[in-house]
């Protein structure tokens, strides 16, 4: 009984430590990918003024999610952001209704304008 105990014992620990190690693999690629765990899959962070306004304007609600999350940091990582790529996506945001009941919605699309 005693060694039927240690191997299941054993047993277990080995899988809770895969698990983990799976979770952290998880981790790093996501990191290292520049993607973000977004509703049921995973959608890459848009890096681009461009990419945000695709993802604004997609059916798509974790394409939508992701690109409020990246808006604000792509816009003022862009230097040369004028003329009609302003104007597109400040008319993007204005329009933008709440279909995906994000937290702080108000707040990203303010943030982005």
């Amino acid at each position: 009984p005693d060694s039927t105990h240690a191997t299941a014992t054993a047993t277990t620990a080995t899988t809770t430590n895969k698990s983990k190690k799976k979770r952290d693999d998880d981790d790093d690629d996501e990191a290292m990918s520049g993607s973000k765990r977004i509703g049921e899959g995973r959608v890459p962070l848009p890096t681009r003024v461009r990419q945000c306004l695709a993802g604004l304007r997609s059916q798509s609600p974790d394409d939508v999610e992701a690109a409020m999350f990246a808006i604000e940091g792509v816009v003022l990582a862009s230097q040369d952001l004028q003329g009609e790529e302003c104007s597109d996506l400040a008319r993007v945001l204005l329009r933008l209704e709440d279909r995906v009941a994000m937290e702080d919605f108000d707040g990203k699309r303010h943030a982005g304008l």
